[in-house]
């Protein structure tokens, strides 16, 4: 199970780089910033559209199957793109909005499946670590990822001040694609091989999509705690990917005139702080366990608005990739820590819906966040300082949320609040 998902988030590493890289630096500077900004909101609406369903999905199928099925259709998918672009000179640009669909739907419902499927087949005393391991995992393969995609496209640009001896020529988004499509392949085959137990058994919701969803909001209803507790502990990876998709091909490229091994190098040192939040939910899960989960978001969401604020007061390559490492520590900590509560609580026949819900949320208000920065106000002067503006509401989102966590929790009597 382990090599199969490092395999597939090797694949969705270079996609998430090499998609948005490619659009903002081969289209034109502002054009592509705006092609850009339109298809990752275009696209997380459509994943909205798409979520709806992944929770009903997760509570009734075979979790293994959808795993088989994700990847074998990421396969196909990026196989055919990267063909459609074998025979000209740039990947249509129907092929790269494909490409981004395929990988975003695949992220949406691969990651509720697998917290599903381990809640299923583990003990609860074992959640923290795992979900601890699957962080550390996740990232070094995300890394991988990213790092490849990176000098796939660049080749040694950028890194002779590194590696002076070394030197390679980049590759056309068509032979990316292609390696893409061969990564969830073998991560198709690798899961036909998986065999697991069931230990905790699930009861089986039937009805129709809207009213299983349904038994989702009206477990959250009966329980206000989790329900803010579930979006607002979310919304660090929310202004994550607004970062990722949409603000550092722009503040890196256009604004700071620098080259995409910079990119790179941001997402190697996020990747690198998540790691060492990885390893502490492994080898410290106990103390972590002793913690409050609520003050310890509401630290985390914090010192993540801090980040955001500084990257828009004193910009430049330093602080960028400095607070890279920091955010994703205070990422993956936070994720790692929302994960294990919600494991803990949740039924294993409603998790589904339940972080169904959840991701609901996180798409419509990051659609909105990233329509609203595709906007001509923002993307018709991409060297201009409006750029920074995303970071500021960033950082506005962070501190909103963490001030209603803390409003939520002050009012419960002490022997309610999340330990």
């Amino acid at each position: 199970m382990f090599a199969a998902n490092s395999i597939a988030g090797f694949a969705h590493g270079i996609t998430m780089l090499a998609v948005p890289w490619y659009l903002v630096n081969q289209s034109g500077k502002a054009e592509g910033a705006s092609l850009n900004g339109i298809m990752m909101g275009s696209v997380t609406l459509l994943t909205l559209f798409w979520s709806l369903f992944t929770g009903p999905v997760i509570d009734r199928f075979d979790r293994k199957k959808i795993f088989q099925g994700l990847n074998l259709i990421g396969a196909i998918v990026l196989g055919i793109a990267a063909l459609s672009s074998t025979t000209t000179s740039s990947v249509p640009y129907w092929a790269l909005f494909s490409v981004t669909a395929c990988t975003l739907f695949n992220y949406n419902l691969h990651y509720p499946n697998l917290y599903a499927f381990t809640q299923e087949i583990l003990e609860t005393k074992y959640l923290g670590r795992v979900t601890g391991a699957i962080e550390f995992q996740g990232q070094i393969t995300a890394f991988f990822g990213m790092a490849v995609g990176s000098m796939l496209l660049s080749g040694s640009n950028g890194l002779e001040d590194f590696l002076p001896g070394i030197r390679f020529e980049g590759v056309g988004m068509n032979i990316i694609l292609g390696i893409d499509a061969i990564a969830y392949f073998i991560s198709f085959m690798l899961l036909s091989q998986l065999k697991y137990i069931r230990i905790n058994e699930r009861i089986l919701s039937r009805g129709n999509i809207l009213k299983r969803l349904n038994e989702g909001v009206s477990y959250l209803k009966s329980d206000r705690n989790m329900l803010i507790f579930g979006n607002c502990s979310f919304m660090i990876f929310l202004v994550l990917m607004v970062l990722v998709q949409v603000l550092l091909p722009v503040y890196i490229g256009p604004f700071l005139k620098l080259k995409g091994s910079v990119f790179a190098f941001f997402e190697g040192v996020y990747s690198l702080g998540a790691m060492v939040a990885g390893l502490a939910g492994i080898y410290a899960s106990k103390k972590l366990e002793s913690l409050r989960a609520d003050y310890t978001i509401i630290l985390l969401l914090l010192s993540s608005a801090v980040l955001f604020i500084l990257w828009a007061m004193f910009p430049g390559p330093a602080i960028l990739v400095i607070g890279g490492f920091f955010l994703g520590i205070f990422n993956a900590g936070a994720r790692v820590i929302r994960l294990t509560y919600i494991l803990k609580i949740v039924p294993n026949e409603i998790i589904g819906r339940i972080n169904t819900i959840f991701q609901l949320v996180n798409l419509a208000l990051r659609g909105i966040l990233i329509f609203m920065l595709g906007l001509p106000f923002f993307d018709s002067s991409v060297e201009s300082e409006k750029v920074l503006y995303g970071f500021w509401i960033s950082a506005g989102i962070l501190i909103f949320s963490a001030v209603l966590l803390n409003f939520r929790f002050s009012r419960v009597p002490s022997t309610q609040k999340i330990q």
